[in-house]
């Protein structure tokens, strides 16, 4: 389903009813196939003016640093096959300075790009909440659009290990909130998702935990969903609520905590578990209507699977690579009216 006031859907159609634009794509590139797989789609459609791709190098202490480095040379090689250009290709640690994310995006700006694509298929929370921050807070770019592909499959087993700590996502720790996390003190929004390793962390500092559930999910993706759920209330003496919100539109989570906080002014914690576009719906509501109350944690991993998905998925039309509108000449679809 797509809504007039958030438009999202496959980006084919969505850049059809649009009024025509050459397009900059901000992304990231690496060994999952659905990496290039906007890239490809804007390329065919003739839609593409360049592009600015991340490579996210692990951290440098991480014992298999070298063997994920090799994986993201192969990658950027087939970027470069595909005529992506060296020029737009640029390396930022995974848990570096998020200065560097405000200066790429600087950079990008000063260059003239005034319509942006953010493609959020593969990179982490930690990159691209701060990125869509930067690039959201100034007036520049006229027109926005973030886009996702989904993998053909999914990697069995965990997909991703190292869990650091819980802590605050770098720029969103909302001015009203504390600064450190107390133990049952937070009402908590946890975005439901396949792993949960570090989801007893955020249990333990909730007071009361509201769940946000991808909806529909299909068997294979409903199974690891609901152990997801059922360990997160194995915990005893925890309020804990279940909301189901559409997976596939970031609006269906906006809205979600639009409504659950509406009489709210206590700060709030964002949890974002889930799959990516319920994700983009906490950072936009966490940068909209949310700013003043809503803070962002996550356990952030060190080291994510090569094989976190396979292929790309398609359907009749080809590849799926669903795209959401967030600012169209001048004027911001997520944020307060």
């Amino acid at each position: 389903m797509r809504f007039v006031d958030h438009p999202w859907g496959p980006l084919q159609w969505l850049l059809g009813a649009l009024p025509a634009r050459s397009w900059i794509l901000l992304g990231a590139v690496n060994s999952e196939s659905r990496s290039l797989a906007a890239f490809s789609e804007l390329s065919r459609l003739g839609s593409l003016a360049g592009s600015r791709m991340l490579v996210v190098e692990p951290p440098a202490s991480h014992p298999m640093r070298d063997a994920m480095l090799s994986n993201r040379i192969q990658a950027v090689d087939s970027y470069f096959s595909r005529g992506g250009g060296e020029v737009g290709v640029s390396s930022v640690e995974l848990l570096g300075s998020v200065g560097l994310i405000q200066d790429f995006v600087k950079e990008v700006l000063d260059s003239g790009a005034t319509s942006i694509v953010v493609d959020i298929s593969c990179l982490p929370k930690r990159i691209f909440f701060p990125l869509l921050k930067f690039l959201l807070r100034d007036e520049r770019p006229r027109d926005v659009l973030a886009v996702y592909a989904s993998g053909a499959s999914y990697a069995r087993g965990p997909l991703y290990e190292d869990i650091l700590p819980l802590s605050y996502l770098p720029g969103f720790l909302a001015a009203g909130a504390s600064t450190g996390l107390s133990a049952e003190t937070h009402d908590v929004f946890v975005g439901v998702g396949y792993d949960s390793p570090g989801l007893t962390q955020v249990v333990e500092i909730g007071s009361s935990l509201t769940y946000l559930f991808p909806f529909p999910s299909p068997p294979p993706s409903a199974r690891r969903t609901w152990s997801f759920y059922a360990q997160g209330t194995s915990f005893g003496g925890r309020k804990s609520t279940l909301r189901g919100v559409s997976w596939r539109d970031p609006a269906a989570t906006y809205r979600s905590l639009l409504g659950a906080t509406a009489n709210e002014q206590a700060p709030i914690l964002l949890a974002p578990y889930g799959p990516k576009p319920m994700s983009l719906g906490m950072c936009l509501f966490a940068l909209g209507e949310g700013a003043e109350v809503a803070s962002v944690i996550y356990t952030q991993p060190q080291h994510y699977r090569p094989d976190y998905t396979s292929g790309v998925h398609m359907d009749s039309d080809g590849p799926v690579v669903n795209a959401y509108l967030l600012r169209l000449g001048g004027r911001s679809y997520y944020g307060p009216s």
